[in-house]
């Protein structure tokens, strides 16, 4: 992967030794009222790599073992136990686990409000 992200293009890899648990809105309607588009846990091994070119609200990622990459602002950035990050929606955000060690990590992905109404 080139470090400017150049080479990026909209994928989700999971792999087969990845572990993800996942919440939508659909299976949870309390969720709508929040603006909640889903909530999960992974537990991610290489090849695991998620990209979205343009992320439609949102995003919440908190790790809690182990560390993987982000793409964020443009560059690669390391993403270690007790670390989090919040990608705002409209934005390129890929991450991936790359190292031969358990990623963990939890995740909230907002859906983004109607135009013309107030979140609060």
């Amino acid at each position: 992967m080139s470090a400017d992200g150049s080479d990026l293009a909209e994928r989700s890899v999971l792999g087969e030794r990845t572990r993800e648990y996942r919440l939508t809105a659909l299976e949870c309607p309390l969720f709508e009222a929040e603006h909640i588009a889903h909530v999960g846990v992974c537990e991610a091994l290489p090849p695991y790599e998620i990209v979205r070119m343009d992320l439609n609200g949102a995003y919440l990622l908190s790790c809690f073992e182990g560390e993987g990459s982000a793409f964020l602002d443009g560059r690669w950035q390391r993403v270690r136990a007790g670390w989090a990050f919040l990608a705002p929606p409209h934005v390129v955000l890929a991450f991936r686990a790359d190292r031969k060690t358990r990623w963990g990590f939890s995740w909230v992905r907002m859906s983004s409000p109607e135009i013309g109404r107030a979140h609060v």
